[in-house]
């Protein structure tokens, strides 16, 4: 039919990746840094909650979650680490 043959021509195939749910608590000062960190190496800002730290949620490929916790700990002087929790697939585009 007509209306099968749009809806095939619509879709398209995604590709998702197993990525790990991160945290990591930070000063207000330390914030820009880490979170241009993040995005350069590869994660993605979930959620960003501003209290008096700001915590930081977001998720990065498994294969890059240790050169960014090097590259946060040594950006922070050891300051801030990073907490993962459970892995989840994402949209990968």
């Amino acid at each position: 039919s007509n209306g099968a043959k749009i809806a095939l021509e619509a879709g398209k195939i995604i590709t998702m990746r197993e990525c790990v749910l991160c945290t990591l608590d930070c000063t207000y000062t330390q914030y820009g840094k880490l979170s241009s960190l993040i995005v350069a190496l590869g994660g993605t800002v979930d959620d960003t909650i501003f209290t008096d730290n700001v915590q930081i949620q977001f998720h990065i490929v498994p294969d890059s979650l240790g050169s960014l916790e090097k590259q946060i700990f040594d950006a922070t002087c050891g300051e801030v680490t990073v907490q993962t929790g459970e892995k989840q697939y994402f949209l990968y585009e």
